[in-house]
């Protein structure tokens, strides 16, 4: 048994993903009082695993391999997920835009047809060929220390967000793959001012 201080849960109940934790409509985040009244029990349990060797040491172990799981996390979902109701979405399009409520259900991301499998591939091979491009180009690059860096910095954002969004948070799609952009992006930003030095008296 989980003892709280004001609530008492069984070990079985407490769900394996993060966001079922907190989420659930009957999980312990919301037996124990939910985001008002719960504060003071999880603070409890947060202190009690930072405090705790056995239980830091595990998560340290649980944070490392789920940052490795949140990088792989880089492309766009294959299909856009239903809101569905209730949800905060049907909620207010209901309040203010009662007129539109029909239309919000029969969209084709609530009817589950709304896939993204070509803009997937399209986005994937996209960052393939740039990447082996930028490769390709290095060597002609004259300020290529100054390149260097600032992919570096880039790439220890990425990092960042996997180790913050997978420790604190959970291992999801979302988290890593609305970020992860910046990196083909800066692809698409280097190989323009690439060919813009080509012209006479400019340097990259």
């Amino acid at each position: 048994m989980v003892y709280c201080i004001n609530t008492v849960i069984n070990k079985n109940e407490i769900p394996d993903k993060g966001w079922e934790y907190i989420w659930a409509k009957d999980g312990p985040f919301i037996k124990s009082g939910g985001w008002d009244n719960s504060k003071q029990e999880n603070m409890v349990i947060i202190k009690d695993i930072f405090t705790s060797p056995e239980y830091l040491l595990t998560f340290i172990i649980k944070s490392l391999n789920h940052t490795v799981l949140q990088i792989g996390n880089i492309l766009i979902p294959e299909k856009l997920p239903a809101v569905g109701y209730p949800s905060s979405s049907s909620y207010y399009i209901k309040k203010y835009f009662n007129h539109e409520e029909d239309n919000f259900h029969n969209s084709r991301q609530e009817r589950r047809a709304f896939r993204l499998m070509s803009l997937r591939q399209l986005h994937l091979w996209y960052f393939i060929i740039s990447s082996l491009f930028l490769l390709y180009i290095i060597p002609w690059v004259k300020n290529r220390n100054t390149l260097i860096l600032i992919y570096s910095t880039v790439v220890l954002f990425l990092l960042c967000n996997a180790f913050i969004t997978a420790s604190f948070a959970n291992v999801l799609e979302r988290m890593q793959n609305r970020v992860f952009w910046v990196l083909p992006a800066m692809n698409s930003i280097v190989f323009a001012a690439y060919y813009y030095s080509k012209r006479p008296g400019k340097v990259l």
